[in-house]
């Protein structure tokens, strides 16, 4: 028996149907490969002091990187996050916690990764990274 993520429990005869589980088609579609995103983001937050930055973000990263297929988006999520966490960047983590629940990651999974997170990235990251969590679960409530 397999598990991936604590969500899919499947059990395989052998390596290829294996294989064939963890593989995903090379081209996803349009609206998944975009998210909910606003492809100016960048351009509108700072293109004012700093255009390169914006554009950089904006089409290398996140029309680019954050649309290869050999990540989903929810990993590339969890892996900003956890770095975010991480590097104590408390500043960028709402827009990306916000970012990670449009692509599929519940709180309580949040919660998890930052807790796990304590225990390599230190105890002062994961509570500040925790009380960023707190404060953007009480700005998206309805």
């Amino acid at each position: 028996m397999i598990l991936f993520f604590g969500i899919i429990d499947i059990e395989f005869p052998d390596f290829q149907d294996y294989h064939r589980a963890l593989s995903w088609p090379r081209q996803i579609p349009h609206e998944t490969a975009h998210m909910a995103h606003d492809p100016q983001y960048a351009h509108k937050s700072i293109g004012d002091i700093a255009p390169k930055l914006a554009a950089l973000t904006d089409d290398v990263l996140f029309a680019d990187v954050w649309s290869r297929t050999q990540l989903r988006p929810r990993e590339r999520s969890i892996a900003t996050v956890a770095a975010l966490v991480a590097l104590n960047r408390t500043e960028q983590l709402p827009f990306h916690l916000d970012r990670a629940r449009d692509n599929g990651l519940e709180d309580e999974e949040l919660v998890e990764l930052i807790t796990h997170l304590a225990f390599y990235a230190g105890w002062p990251c994961a509570f500040s990274a925790i009380g960023v969590l707190r404060k953007t679960q009480t700005e998206r409530a309805p």
